[in-house]
């Protein structure tokens, strides 16, 4: 687990709206999700163009996210935490944690754990 992992405030979320591209810090993998809920997840971000891994359905309720992907779901608890940024160098970031992740899809999105949005 990163430094920045353990020293976050994380919070448990209500909901939250997963919306941007975010990267997996300890994989480098990307997740894109899209303002209609629907996801592309990207396993390498080698080569051009790039081609999703996995794809469906994410959303976030009750502290819980959920999605749908094409072999079937995945589901965990939703923590948020503020990055800090460094003034005049870096901004902060708003990171998102799944924890307690049960999962039965291709893709790594419940078991990554931390998932920092580059863009919202």
């Amino acid at each position: 687990m990163a430094a920045f992992e353990r020293d976050a405030d994380w919070q448990p979320v209500r909901s939250y709206g997963w919306l941007g591209l975010y990267v997996a810090p300890r994989s480098g993998h990307l997740l894109e999700v899209a303002e209609d809920g629907t996801y592309q997840y990207y396993d390498t971000a080698t080569g051009a163009p790039l081609v999703p891994a996995d794809h469906g359905e994410l959303k976030a309720t009750g502290g819980t996210t959920t999605g749908s992907c094409p072999g079937g779901s995945f589901s965990g608890r939703t923590e948020h935490a503020k990055l800090p940024g460094v003034h005049g160098y870096v901004a902060s970031f708003d990171a998102v944690r799944i924890t307690g992740a049960t999962s039965d899809c291709e893709s790594e999105i419940a078991s990554e754990g931390t998932w920092v949005n580059l863009f919202r």
